[in-house]
């Protein structure tokens, strides 16, 4: 009997791109937390950064294997070892910490941005859902350590929160909140719209459980609006009138401004979770919906290509 032979997937330019620019910013962040762990002080900090090098090293083993299947060249290897002679009194513990806080919230977007480009190989996107996770839980536990430790900078407070309200809530929170939920109007009565004029049924269904679940969100929005005592901005019409022509828009064109139109919910919905600092309740929503909307992001675009309606970037030839 002859052996089977395995058929790799076809990967494009920018997920070629995208699996390059992660491991070389893992290279760089072990090379970096290897150095820093040689002057941290402090216990938990240390252990932090020892979990967090155990980390490195299995995502670097994976994008290596998963490079290596597509036939793509990876940048230098981190050193070895990395230290060098200075004073321990420098390099802070403060320093260390925001330092790797920092480096969190560039991986989150890097992984966003690879997620939202995996239009070629599924296999890929599905790939990088441990490096998603692993970014947005990393970045909330060293968060809430670095307030428990008084180092991490608090943006300025939203002073019009009603007397009865304990919770604190600072001026960008306020403005995620705000401008999170006159995104999801201005969704919402697109989505309205274009359900009229769509044709094929499945696209439809799908653009009826959009509907619903934007109205689930706008609730939670608004209750948090009503809560902290923050305006409200106009609400969409309850009834949508649209042209009794239905042959004006066309699904495939519908489809398209809807799937850049979530493209962008999903960089919205990481800037504000990365830059709710002050409330963890408040951040804990938005970690939510990111999470919610980096599912719609691979479920779309999944749709899109079944249907022939997305368009495939240049194919990468290792």
């Amino acid at each position: 009997m002859l052996s089977t032979i395995t058929k790799i997937k076809k990967i494009s330019v920018i997920e070629a791109h995208s699996l390059w620019n992660l491991i070389s910013a893992k290279y760089h962040m072990l090379d970096n937390v290897q150095f820093w762990i040689n002057y941290v002080h402090d216990y938990d900090l240390k252990k932090i950064l020892k979990d967090f090098i155990k980390d490195l090293n299995e995502h670097v083993d994976l994008l290596e294997k998963e490079m290596a299947k597509y036939s793509i060249e990876s940048p230098s290897r981190t050193r070895k070892q990395s230290r060098a002679e200075v004073q321990s009194e420098i390099i802070t513990d403060e320093l260390i910490g925001l330092n790797y806080f920092t480096f969190l919230q560039e991986i989150i977007e890097d992984v966003l941005f690879a997620i939202q480009n995996a239009i070629l190989n599924d296999d890929i996107g599905n790939f990088y859902d441990k490096f998603a996770k692993h970014a947005i839980e990393q970045t909330d536990n060293i968060l809430k350590y670095l307030k428990l430790k008084g180092w991490l900078g608090i943006p300025p407070a939203y002073a019009n929160i009603p007397a009865t309200i304990n919770e604190k809530l600072d001026c960008t929170e306020a403005f995620h909140l705000w401008t999170h939920t006159y995104y999801r109007y201005g969704n919402l009565e697109e989505t309205t719209k274009w359900k009229e004029f769509v044709h094929d049924l499945d696209f439809k269904m799908i653009l009826d459980k959009g509907c619903k679940k934007l109205t689930k969100q706008i609730t939670l929005l608004e209750k948090e609006l009503e809560y902290f005592g923050l305006p409200m901005p106009k609400r969409p019409p309850a009834v949508i009138k649209t042209n009794q022509d239905k042959t004006i828009f066309q699904d495939e064109s519908i489809f398209k401004t809807l799937y850049i139109g979530i493209q962008w919910a999903g960089v919205l919905h990481a800037k504000a979770f990365k830059q709710s600092v002050t409330n963890d309740r408040i951040r804990d929503i938005f970690k939510k919906l990111l999470y919610e909307e980096i599912k719609m992001i691979k479920r779309i675009s999944k749709y899109g290509k079944l249907k022939g309606w997305l368009e495939m970037p240049p194919e990468y030839i290792g």
